[in-house]
């Protein structure tokens, strides 16, 4: 008779420790928290504070009509409005939106979700929040929404933007100021700060992924060497 004696402590002591370190929120959950706070999230705010803008209208903000089309103004016959600047007509206050979104972005503490250890990147709540006069209810998204997909909402290009009323501004382009009761504008590309206009990661991006499968074949090495996983 051959009496064979196996001992499987080694082996389950090492299945145990790999669901330890891979599949816990504790352990997995912090490396998806780390790697989100110091790789995607800093890619996330350079894209969003990276100026898109082609149209220079920066330019103009600290001026007002009677500065920038004193004839025009005199056609009109004057008034309150002529003597406002632009920033204060349009209720615009540089880097109030994107610093509002900027503090939103962070990692969330990761949990565990229909067997899935996800992390979040940025309140919702106040994402959601977050508005520019009435511009988020216009086209029925948040304004972070329209920032990063364009006024073409997840589709490239971008939709027209069509306003009735009186409306008095400069138009840079005739570089003159113009009263009209309608205007259309053809709207803009999004900012794709967060993700790309198809919904994907950008290239960059992917570095967090990396990072965390980098993390898991190291804890598979170390321990079947017979060290600990962190």
């Amino acid at each position: 008779m051959i009496d064979i004696t196996v001992d499987a402590s080694g082996a389950i002591k090492f299945a145990e420790d790999l669901e330890k370190y891979l599949t816990e929120v504790q352990t997995i959950g912090r490396i998806l928290q780390y790697a989100t706070s110091v790789i995607w999230i800093p890619n996330i705010k350079t894209r969003l504070f990276k100026s898109t803008s082609k149209t220079f209208y920066q330019g103009e903000l600290g001026q007002t009509m009677r500065q920038l089309d004193p004839d025009f103004v005199d056609r009109l016959g004057g008034g309150n409005w002529a003597d406002v600047t632009e920033a204060e007509r349009r209720g615009y206050n540089k880097g109030e939106i994107t610093e509002a979104i900027s503090q939103a972005i962070k990692a969330e503490i990761a949990d565990a979700t229909k067997g899935h250890i996800a992390v979040g990147v940025g309140d919702l709540d106040i994402l959601n929040s977050i508005s520019a006069g009435v511009a988020n209810s216009e086209v029925g998204h948040s304004i972070w929404q329209i920032l990063n997909y364009g006024t073409g909402m997840f589709v490239p290009g971008g939709s027209s933007i069509i306003r009735y009323g009186k409306q008095v501004f400069f138009n840079r382009t005739l570089d003159t100021g113009v009263l009209a009761w309608k205007t259309e504008n053809p709207g803009f590309r999004g900012r794709e700060y967060f993700v790309q206009l198809d919904n994907t990661f950008h290239e960059s991006d992917y570095l967090t992924r990396d990072y965390v499968i980098r993390y898991m074949a190291n804890i598979v090495k170390r321990l079947s060497y017979g060290g600990k996983g962190v």
